[in-house]
């Protein structure tokens, strides 16, 4: 057989050479035009999922719809623009303004279900903002969120929540005037029960003194669990009262506050508040009788003086034994010595007028030695006392 050049081995070959190239180059073109296509629709569809997603997406995930809380309320969810997020205002109810937060945490199931694709730019997606305790009046409410981004685009989410009654109060101290230390009494319950109560005075997070009550010392408050938890809904009703005593040595002369958190097994936590004054440490004195012998009726003579002002001044003749007596005045005499003398400032709100005279009878009396002790109660509730020996002869 003949070869010819490049390898042909008839004329047939050389023949039907320009077809076959031809036909090569058909099919590459087709395979090409077939990929450009695949590519363009791909592309065209990627757009269009894009085109298809809103610019700014957000959801509020807490608190939840129709539930009622009780303490703080935490606001979180999260929100997503294809400009980015720039903050998130929280309104209540006739778009009360409550506060913002600019603050984005991240939130990886956002990503993996929203912004598969990319087209939203941010990583950081969760928000959290949380209203404090007392902020809402009981009853229901309506929260609204808007999620702002960069390009001032706004998103507006709405949760329906009921606020509860208090489920704690602070009986003491009241918004008033006191001397010395100070009582904090007061009560909480909870569903699931009750941990511990903390206070803090005079600032969260740091106060300038911290305490804290467990449950193991709560005291029994059965006006509460007969008045407003009779069913016994709370575990520990019948045992909710907290009760303890802010030393001297943490106040000064002035305005204060208590923040008092009750934690509930469950976590969940109420907060209650309350202001009231310290004044300087009462004082007082007994002018007579003295450590001598009297006949007849004793006159029992002195002064008392309370920041808050005073409500009476009690006298106990022998006090604790049989032959005790017990007098009592809500009459104060006009003691300007005392005002020059021991309270030329005016700290005290009884001063110019904080004398007292109590005569004891002397059918009251019986020859030898006797004690009388004072007591003076302050109008916040505080009491004092002083005593004094003398003899009738």
């Amino acid at each position: 057989m003949k070869t010819w050049p490049n390898g042909l081995r008839n004329i047939h070959d050389l023949k039907h050479k320009p077809i076959v190239y031809a036909l090569i180059a058909i099919i590459a073109a087709a395979s090409i035009a077939t990929v450009a296509m695949a590519l363009t629709y791909h592309s065209l569809s990627a757009k269009s999922a894009s085109e298809s997603l809103p610019e700014i997406q957000s959801c509020i995930d807490n608190p939840r719809s129709q539930v009622t809380y009780y303490g703080d309320i935490d606001v979180t969810g999260w929100g997503v623009a294809h400009a980015g997020m720039d903050r998130v205002d929280v309104y209540v109810d006739d778009n009360q303004g409550l506060g913002s937060t600019d603050q984005f945490a991240p939130r990886p199931d956002v990503q993996q279900a929203v912004n598969d694709s990319g087209y939203y730019v941010d990583q950081n997606n969760g928000y959290s903002y949380t209203i404090k305790a007392g902020t809402l009046q009981p009853g229901a409410h309506t929260i609204l969120v808007a999620a702002i981004d960069t390009n001032g685009e706004v998103d507006w989410q709405t949760q329906d929540i009921i606020v509860g009654s208090p489920l704690m109060s602070i009986d003491l101290p009241q918004d008033t005037t006191y001397g010395g230390s100070v009582a904090v009494r007061g009560w909480a319950v909870n569903a699931s029960g009750v941990s511990r109560v903390d206070v803090y005075l005079d600032g969260i997070p740091s106060p300038r003194a911290f305490y804290s009550v467990p449950s193991s010392q709560f005291t029994a408050r059965p006006d509460v669990q007969a008045a407003i938890y009779p069913d016994g809904t709370y575990p520990t009703g019948a045992n909710c009262g907290f009760d303890f005593v802010i030393p001297s040595t943490d106040l000064y002369v002035g305005h204060h506050n208590i923040d008092v958190a009750a934690i509930g097994n469950d976590g969940n936590v109420q907060w209650a508040s309350q202001g009231f004054s310290v004044g300087p440490e009462p004082k007082n004195n007994i002018d007579s009788p003295h450590d001598q012998t009297y006949s007849g009726d004793v006159s029992v003579t002195g002064w008392a003086l309370s920041s808050a002002g005073l409500d009476r001044v009690d006298v106990y003749l022998d006090m604790g034994q049989s032959s005790q007596k017990a007098y009592s005045t809500k009459e104060f005499l006009s003691r300007p010595d005392v005002h020059d003398l021991v309270d030329p400032d005016g700290y005290y709100a009884n001063s110019y007028n904080s004398g007292f005279s109590i005569t004891i009878p002397a059918s009251d009396l019986t020859s030898g030695s006797h004690t009388v002790s004072i007591c003076a109660v302050g109008a916040g509730g505080g009491t004092q006392w002083a005593t004094q020996v003398f003899s009738i002869g």
